[in-house]
């Protein structure tokens, strides 16, 4: 790395925050033309641990038109996995200048969703341009993704990316730029852009471009506090139906309010639940006026597993994903003794966050006291001690953390009263209201704590070890 890259440590925060000086905007200049034109991978067969993969990926990058400094880009991928399972992968985006960009998948079921930000730039011996992109985000299939770009631009117009994957997969792509010039991609990429401009013109029907900008413009004056109450839910249950005898289609309010006014709510997150692990979720004013909105859909296929993740629409544009994960893959410290649980994950155009139980906390340690009682203590004295211990831990308030991607705390969550010991583990709905403290928050980050609180409250809706994973405070993934 050169010497314009600098890595400054918080002895408070676990995050490496990465202190980048830019080239100059001469240099940005040029190096923002380097990237125009067309990609391609370099032949061969690649490997994914021990599985042969055969991938011809193109890119095309448009240089801007008017006066934004925009440049648009878009890439297939044509995977053969162990040479007979075919797979066709899209997507689109834009970057900055070079120094930043955002991507997202274009496939129906794609659940990509990355960012990537330039963190270093030197020049090597023969005067070639070196520049890396650290990039972020969420795959096709909605698993934490994470990968470098080196990209290396010589003085004689010759241009190569290396890009090396470390999330989910180990993996390393090659690709040259062939031509200054973008080329036409296939049919199948122009059908699918043809299908996603379709998809979104038919979301954007059922509201006026000007309710729906009022709406959004509410919902981010809401979440400008600096921080809010959530009253307590309602779960409502329908009749049992023919075709799902086990299940009874749920309905969850949640609403939203203003700290000085909280008898008001000013926001409502509603939940259906039509089967397990299957609902659709929507943040909506109290008028009525939908501004967030995702789904958690049941597989296409037979063989494919449900998924954890789902997209999530913010003024009936895709705006992000949020999804489910284990907590050990957000904490790179964990104190002896804690049981770690489920965490709640969102990635937005250019930020993320993460949620889950705060193991530091009173309430912590005595659940983990009374795990202990019952791993070394009798039959007789083990029960009773949990027990104890968990009716003590009830009565410390329930507390969760916010936190980006990187490990760096940004806000908080707190449940002054949340029993989970001895009761109906029907569902783990919060009984009693919620604060949430948005911290250092950004304004992305506000709306995307929004929506993990609210995946959050779809999973506790469920039954302990149900279809939907239902565990932790009615927002937190404990």
């Amino acid at each position: 790395m050169s010497s314009n890259a600098v890595t400054q440590s918080d002895t408070a925060q676990p995050e490496q925050v990465i202190m980048f000086t830019p080239p100059s905007q001469e240099v940005m200049d040029k190096l923002g033309k380097d990237f125009v034109g067309h990609w391609e991978s370099v032949p061969g067969t690649k490997w994914l641990g021990c599985i042969p993969l055969k991938v011809d990926y193109k890119r095309n990058v448009y240089a801007p038109t008017g006066d934004e400094d925009v440049y648009l880009f878009e890439s297939e991928a044509d995977v053969t996995c162990c040479f007979c399972n075919k797979m066709h992968q899209t997507t689109t985006g834009r970057s900055s200048g070079g120094s930043s960009f955002e991507e997202i998948g274009q496939d129906e079921e794609s659940l990509l969703q990355l960012s990537g930000r330039m963190v270093d730039h030197t020049r090597d011996d023969a005067g070639s341009h070196l520049v890396t992109h650290q990039v972020d985000g969420v795959d096709h299939d909605g698993l934490l993704a994470s990968r470098q770009d080196t990209y290396r631009f010589s003085n004689t117009g010759d241009a190569t990316m290396t890009s090396t994957t470390t999330k989910p997969y180990a993996f390393k792509l090659e690709c040259k730029k062939v031509s200054r010039v973008p080329k036409p991609l296939s049919d199948r990429f122009l059908q699918k852009k043809e299908q996603q401009a379709k998809d979104l013109q038919n979301s954007v029907q059922m509201m006026s471009d000007a309710d729906i900008d009022a709406a959004v413009r509410f919902c981010d004056d809401v979440l400008s506090a600096p921080s809010l109450v959530l009253l307590p839910p309602t779960l409502e249950k329908g009749p049992l139906t023919f075709g799902n005898i086990f299940w009874k289609h749920r309905t969850v309010t949640y609403p939203v309010a203003r700290i000085e006014t909280p008898d008001t709510p000013a926001l409502i997150m509603k939940i259906e639940i039509p089967s397990k692990g299957v609902w659709d979720a929507s943040i909506v004013t109290a008028s009525g006026a939908c501004v967030a909105r995702s789904s958690m859909k049941a597989p296409t296929k037979f063989c494919k597993p449900p998924s954890q993740s789902a997209l999530v629409e913010w003024g009936c544009k895709r705006y992000g994903v949020v999804g489910v994960g284990a907590q050990s893959q957000f904490e790179s410290e964990q104190r002896c003794g804690t049981v770690p649980g489920q965490a709640i994950f969102a990635k937005g155009p250019t930020q993320d966050v993460v949620f889950f139980e705060d193991l530091n906390s009173k309430r912590n340690d005595l659940k983990v006291a009374g795990c202990k009682s019952m791993a070394f203590g009798c039959f007789y004295l083990g029960i009773p001690c949990a027990i104890y211990y968990g009716l003590q831990a009830d009565g410390e308030p329930y507390e969760a953390l916010f936190k980006t991607f990187g490990g760096t705390k940004i806000g908080g969550f707190k449940i002054e009263k949340h029993r989970e010991c001895c009761v109906s583990p029907d569902d783990s709905l919060p009984k009693t209201e919620a604060v949430v403290h948005f911290g250092s928050m950004t304004a992305e980050q506000r709306r995307l704590a929004l929506v993990v609180i609210m995946q959050g409250a779809a999973l506790a809706a469920h039954p302990k070890g149900g279809g939907g994973g239902g565990d932790g405070g009615g927002g937190g993934g404990g």
